[in-house]
């Protein structure tokens, strides 16, 4: 399910802290297109690459029950330790092993800003066997987050798009962050079934966040523990200061990083692909 770049409590703490859950319409939009042509209740859903559990909770209140699968002891003791629906899980699950629900037994398969660190062709098949027919795989992720600030949004997001692309783009490894911001579009993202639908630049969703945060936002993402893993502690720890040194300059204000306040925007994609209602996809 991913490599393993989200090892620690404390990391996997604050990926919770600082990702957004998706917006209550992209929920709205995978359950619809289930139920178009889903025969009988929603039953079971499973969350691959569950991290700390932002997708798990939200759907939750749509299916009989819900497994969060992670590669990450972490993220699993995180997401499992925190406030969860009664009919919510989560379970360490290698990413060569057998995804551990019974075949047919899934109204969805879905995933958030996960599938790039997927074996595609192994995932498809573990989906498909546990998807009913009828039920959907869901592919969710979101482009580069946008910072917002009255009159100086275009400065900020320069940075943030520095950041990504210039700073820590080349120690991304395998998550590859041109399939990322190519929304997942890439031939390998292709779902195995006739009946797909994509929706782009629909969905989205905002955090208010400290400027100190946005600096454990960086953190997060696997190009920043790629960065660290090569350069080392001591440049890592100075390329979040300057972040958060380059937000504050152009915010020009008197308070606090821990007290300026930001918005942070994420634009999301989805991807939709479902199963037959017969059986005759080859798979």
């Amino acid at each position: 399910m991913s490599q393993r770049y989200f090892e620690g409590v404390k990391l996997a703490s604050t990926y919770q802290r600082v990702r957004p859950s998706p917006p209550q319409s992209l929920i709205d939009s995978i359950i619809n297109y289930i139920k178009q042509k889903h025969v009988g209740p929603l039953r079971d859903a499973v969350d691959v690459g569950c991290g700390s559990g932002q997708v798990s909770r939200v759907v939750a209140p749509y299916f009989t029950s819900v497994v969060g699968m992670d590669v990450s002891p972490a993220m699993v003791e995180v997401a499992s330790n925190l406030e969860n629906p009664s009919n919510v899980t989560f379970v360490v699950v290698g990413s060569e092993e057998e995804y551990p629900v019974a075949a047919e037994s899934c109204s969805l398969v879905v995933s958030c800003m996960a599938a790039h660190w997927f074996d595609m062709p192994r995932y498809f098949v573990q989906a498909h066997r546990v998807l009913r027919p009828g039920g959907v795989i869901a592919h969710v992720g979101y482009l580069v987050p946008e910072l917002h600030w009255p009159g100086k949004s275009h400065l900020l997001q320069e940075i943030m798009v520095d950041i990504h692309l210039n700073e820590m783009g080349q120690y991304f490894g395998r998550s590859n962050r041109d399939d990322i911001d190519g929304s997942y579009t890439a031939a390998k993202y292709d779902m195995p079934y006739e009946e797909h639908h994509r929706e782009d630049g629909m969905h989205e969703a905002s955090l208010e966040l400290p400027v100190s945060a946005m600096g454990d936002y960086i953190t997060t993402m696997s190009g920043f523990s790629g960065y660290r893993h090569h350069l080392g502690e001591q440049k890592a720890t100075l390329l979040k200061q300057q972040y958060m040194d380059r937000i504050m300059k152009v915010l020009d204000v008197s308070s606090s990083p821990e007290e300026t306040m930001l918005t942070i925007k994420f634009r999301y994609f989805l991807s939709m692909g479902r199963k037959p209602l017969t059986d005759n996809s080859g798979q």
